[in-house]
């Protein structure tokens, strides 16, 4: 959980600034700052959660993260939410995380949402409401673009889940939506239903389709597993320059069955 904060933050481009010569004035003058600025106490934060200037220390984190979400900063609601929820720094509360995370995604702060979302249908910390969390993944996805709400969204759609029944046409949206914004894996899941037919129609021509996406979205082990559907003719006639083109793709993509299946194909002069 705390790399998930970690990148959280770093995605936030508020990461801690490493070029200062004398770290102790830094940091003196970042806690007078705080006195008056939310993002000076949040900066602090972050300088205590990974040790940039000072020492490690994750409850003096949690508490400039907290200082800062009072004085009005989402960034330190949410992340003092995250490690109330995981008990990092502090007394793990998953009540007290629910309540900022209700107050960040009231904020618009989308990840916010998202932990929401999954509090609503997990039932945790709050009564368990799948109506609820439905909503929240929706304007999360489709107003939002967030594509792991896009995810969850096509995953409780997909078996039906509670009150929700299943609606493989909507499954099938919401997940499209996410593989085709490039969201690893969720591609190659969907080609696996269209081979075998499980879920969606079957239909060869968009396994192969969503499989190829699920390569170029960067997923290694499906342009492996191209390549070698194309070497053992498995829903489709072999074709060696095909098979050797996808064993490329995933040795470039650092998979080392890969660099070994083209080297292979290479050395016996194929």
């Amino acid at each position: 959980m705390r790399n998930l904060i970690f990148k959280f933050l770093i995605l936030a481009g508020l990461a801690a600034n490493l070029a200062a010569v004398d770290y102790t004035d830094e940091i003196k003058k970042l806690e007078q700052s705080c006195k008056k600025t939310s993002s000076a106490c949040y900066q602090l934060g972050l300088n205590y959660l990974n040790g940039n200037m000072v020492d490690e220390n994750l409850s003096v984190a949690f508490e400039y993260f907290m200082l800062s979400c009072k004085k009005g900063l989402n960034e330190g609601c949410f992340s003092g939410a995250l490690m109330l929820d995981s008990g990092l720094g502090t007394q793990k509360d998953k009540f007290a995380s629910f309540e900022l995370f209700k107050k960040t995604c009231a904020k618009k702060v989308t990840i916010g949402c998202e932990n929401l979302g999954k509090a609503y249908e997990e039932g945790v910390a709050v009564r368990q409401d799948m109506d609820k969390a439905v909503e929240i993944y929706k304007n999360n996805c489709d107003k939002n673009g967030i594509l792991s709400s896009c995810v969850r969204l096509g995953e409780i759609y997909l078996n039906g889940k509670l009150n929700v029944k299943a609606d493989i046409a909507s499954s099938e949206k919401y997940l499209k939506k996410a593989c085709d914004k490039g969201y690893q894996n969720v591609c190659a899941t969907m080609s696996e239903f269209y081979f075998n037919g499980n879920f969606f129609e079957k239909s060869v021509e968009k396994g192969f389709s969503y499989l190829d996406k699920d390569c170029l979205n960067g997923v290694s082990e499906s342009c492996q597993k191209l390549g070698l559907m194309y070497l053992n003719a498995v829903n489709t006639a072999i074709d060696v320059v095909k098979a050797k083109e996808y064993f490329g793709k995933s040795c470039d993509l650092r998979n080392p069955k890969g660099c070994e299946s083209y080297r292979i194909l290479n050395e016996n002069g194929m």
